[in-house]
Order: structure tokens, then sequence, then C-alpha cells
């Protein structure tokens, strides 16, 4: 987020009424708040969640119920988290990710060790 960025305020009690009392008008204020946030970010991160926006919004209306639709969405998380940190383990442990093999341009590359830098504190 850029300088200008503000933050959002957000409620659950406020939000959970709303929902309870009028659940088009909380996705209408749902809408409008993911709306104004992504419209903070820089293009390029702002269209990377925009895509995730819309796979959350697809997966909640396939789902038959809300916690359906939570499940999903947390499993596809989860799913994402692990392959973030295999690539992550294999990239700090000089090995190629799961599935991928390294480009002969890869290979010819000097490896730095970033372990020093992860493991030093500031001092």
């Amino acid at each position: 987020m850029n300088d200008s960025t503000h933050t959002i305020s957000f409620d659950f009690d406020e939000w959970q009424q709303l929902a309870k009392a009028n659940p088009a008008a909380f996705e209408v204020k749902r809408h409008e708040t993911i709306t104004q946030f992504l419209e903070q970010l820089a293009p390029e991160q702002r269209h990377r969640l925009e895509k995730l926006q819309w796979r959350i919004d697809m997966e909640r209306k396939r789902s038959a119920t809300p916690m359906s639709a939570l499940l999903k969405i947390y499993d596809r998380m989860m799913t994402s988290l692990h392959q973030q940190k295999a690539a992550l383990d294999s990239f700090l442990n000089d090995n190629p990710a799961p599935g991928r093999t390294p480009s002969k341009e890869m290979r010819k590359n000097t490896v730095i060790d970033l372990t020093r830098i992860f493991h030093q504190h500031p001092g």
C-alpha cells in the first residue's frame, strides 16, 4: 500500500448485526468495502487480489451453506500456504521446488546464502 492509504475500520458486531438484520445490505457494504480496499493498492497487487476475491466470491456462490464455503476457502488458503512454504524451503535449501526442474541458466548462477541474513538480529 502507498503512503496515502487509509485504514478501513471494521466493527465485527456491527457487521454481524447487519448480516442478520439485512443480508442484502450486508452484501452491498461488503462489496463496497472490498472495492475501497482494492482501489488503494498498486495495480499489480490490485489485479492479483481482485482475481483472488473473484475466486472467493465464486466459491461462496457455489457452496450450499456458508460453512461449506468457509471450509473450501480455508482449504484453498492452506494449500497455497503449503505451496509457498515448499517453495521457500527449496530456495533456502538450494533445491528446486517440487515438480520444477531448474533451467540451465538457473544452474549457472551463484546462489547467495540468505540464511545468514534471516538469522541476524538488529543491533
